[in-house]
């Protein structure tokens, strides 16, 4: 979404460029290193041609290639461009993850924080957090899942951890309520 909005605040191709890709990097992450789950890594490396997630230790820490406290965040920016800017390549990554999540899970307040790529728990991911489980529902909406929406929205709203999840969890109850606001031509005067 930041993208396209600085592209339609200043109609600078260069970001286009850099909104398409970032998405072709998404899908090839997605398509060769999670094509079960649609799970990003929290970081991702190349060696100029082809992206793979990053190893252990990379920048933060063992779960640099995981999907973690960086990635949890993934799904509340990549769907908000699917509803905001109805893009097809953010809707196409969402509808992936959250045919994984829906399916592995009962329910948002079952997903962990944290994963391997493949689906499979990682070492310490045994409670839940707004950070994760707040952008599933925007996911939801993207996936037009009612009860997934409804569960998480309920979930967020009752929530007080941290600054960081606190964050993520405010952002995300604001974009399910609809509340969230992008730039657009219209603004443009």
């Amino acid at each position: 979404t930041h993208y396209r909005s600085h592209y339609l605040a200043t109609i600078n191709g260069l970001w286009t460029n850099v909104e398409n890709k970032c998405y072709a990097t998404m899908e090839q992450l997605q398509s060769d290193y999670a094509p079960g789950t649609g799970i990003l890594p929290d970081f991702a490396i190349t060696n100029g041609s082809v992206w793979k997630p990053a190893p252990a230790s990379f920048r933060e820490g063992p779960n640099d290639g995981y999907f973690y406290y960086n990635a949890c965040r993934d799904p509340w920016r990549i769907s908000s461009a699917a509803l905001y800017y109805n893009s097809g390549r953010a809707r196409s990554l969402m509808t992936n993850f959250m045919h994984w999540a829906t399916n592995a899970h009962a329910g948002p307040s079952g997903f962990r924080a944290g994963y391997k790529l493949d689906g499979s728990d990682i070492s310490g991911n045994d409670y839940d957090t707004a950070a994760f489980i707040a952008p599933l529902g925007i996911a939801a909406m993207v996936a037009t899942n009612q009860k997934w929406l409804n569960d998480t929205f309920t979930y967020g709203a009752s929530r007080h951890e941290g600054y960081y999840e606190d964050g993520i969890n405010l952002m995300a109850l604001i974009t399910m309520s609809g509340n969230l606001w992008f730039w657009d031509a219209a603004d443009a005067d």
